[in-house]
């Protein structure tokens, strides 16, 4: 197994699924030079957060529904 394949895995056993699904675009923009390391994994990180704070908004939602009342 190469080392990209293994982080994939690594990612995915920590639960990372919306970065290792975006880490090949990045990775191709870093060998392209056109963002830095730290960029792009700045950026993946900012995604991933994001990305955990809405699945955690829409199970929340789907547990504890608002009803309306009139």
């Amino acid at each position: 197994m190469n080392q990209y394949q293994k982080l994939i895995d690594n990612l995915t056993k920590l639960n990372l699924h919306h970065m290792a699904a975006s880490i090949m675009d990045y990775r191709q923009q870093v060998n392209d030079s056109q963002i830095s390391f730290s960029e792009a994994l700045l950026e993946l990180t900012d995604k991933e957060i994001a990305y955990q704070q809405q699945e955690s908004l829409k199970r929340r939602m789907v547990l504890y529904p608002v009803k309306f009342t009139h």
